[in-house]
């Protein structure tokens, strides 16, 4: 899944993405969000719902589902860091493209 789609996915969820290089990426920047008390479970239950629930592709039943599964699959690997009062969580298997 192409990342332009993820985040209009995790946009229509009400959250908004930013790139981050985590702990032992080395510089390789990667798809984040910042929540202030949320957990990562959370987030991607959020956006999975958002996604079934908006359509905002307008994608054919058969369709969306497929991008469900490939949601699931691709969200499921986060990590989190702590930034004090707020935690980043992010996906490092999801190249950061501007």
């Amino acid at each position: 899944m192409q990342i332009d789609k993820i985040k209009s996915y995790i946009s229509s969820a009400g959250y908004d993405f930013q790139d981050y290089s985590g702990r032992g990426m080395n510089g390789k920047r990667c798809l984040g969000i910042v929540v202030e008390n949320d957990s990562a479970a959370n987030v991607v239950l959020a956006i999975i719902s958002a996604a079934t629930e908006n359509n905002p592709h307008d994608l054919s039943n058969e369709d969306l589902l497929d991008d469900i599964f490939e949601l699931c699959s691709v969200l499921s690997d986060s990590k989190s860091d702590s930034l004090g009062h707020d935690t980043i969580i992010y996906w490092p298997r999801i190249e950061w493209v501007p």
